[in-house]
């Protein structure tokens, strides 16, 4: 663990680029409407929960997550001699985003858990993938807001982010891998393998000579 009396300790996000123009001591006046506020206690009980089942519970309420519109990034931790603070960007606060149909892990949710991740488990940018076979990628179903409605189609990766810390974070996930991320977040799966990742159902390995075109949309009443 590093020296919790550093006089600065910064950590940036990079999903949106690193850099932005706050003095490193400084804490931007908090703008979370209410609903933001819900939004985010919201997720910090569900990590909260995580961890605790997994044998690490923090109170992740001991350093507070503050919403502003001076960032470049999506996200940051300060932690220093004035100030402890994670900071959330006001843009992750859509409907899009966060709208539970999607099935997937909303952007706010993997901002937070990489900001957890550098304030309390002292984690630095890391980026890690779990390759697919060759010859093959790993598959799964997205569902997308198109117009007015929703389409469903597969979508695949050739290389599946094995961490939440990775400088480009994690984007088009399955919700059901939150509790991948916060597993390899606290050391569980030091090493992610593509056994670790099969086990969730959502997700397949698929051979590139037959895999689904994910240009044509499929049915989404199992979404």
């Amino acid at each position: 663990m590093r020296n919790r009396t550093l006089i600065i300790f910064i950590l940036s996000l990079a999903f949106m680029g690193c850099m932005d123009d706050l003095p490193t001591t400084d804490v931007p006046v908090n703008i979370a409407s209410i609903s933001d506020q819900h939004e985010i206690e919201s997720v910090v009980f569900e990590i909260e929960q995580l961890l605790r089942h997994f044998g690490s519970p923090r109170n992740l309420k001991s350093i507070p997550i503050l919403v502003t519109d001076t960032l470049t990034g999506d996200g940051r931790c300060v932690l220093s001699a004035e100030n402890n603070a994670i900071l959330i960007n006001k843009s992750l606060f859509s409907h899009e985003d966060l709208d539970p149909k999607l099935h997937q892990i909303s952007r706010l949710w993997s901002v937070i858990l990489h900001e957890i991740g550098h304030c309390y488990f002292y984690r630095e940018h890391e980026d890690k993938y779990i390759p697919a076979t060759q010859g093959h990628v790993f598959q799964f179903k997205n569902k997308l807001k198109v117009q007015n409605d929703y389409q469903c189609f597969y979508s695949s990766k050739t290389f599946w982010p094995a961490t939440v810390m990775g400088k480009n974070g994690i984007s088009v996930t399955p919700e059901s891998l939150k509790e991948f991320y916060v597993k390899e977040l606290i050391g569980h799966l030091a090493r992610p393998t593509q056994a670790d990742l099969l086990q969730y159902q959502e997700v397949s390995l698929a051979s590139e000579a037959t895999v689904l075109d994910d240009s044509e949309p499929i049915g989404c009443h199992d979404l």
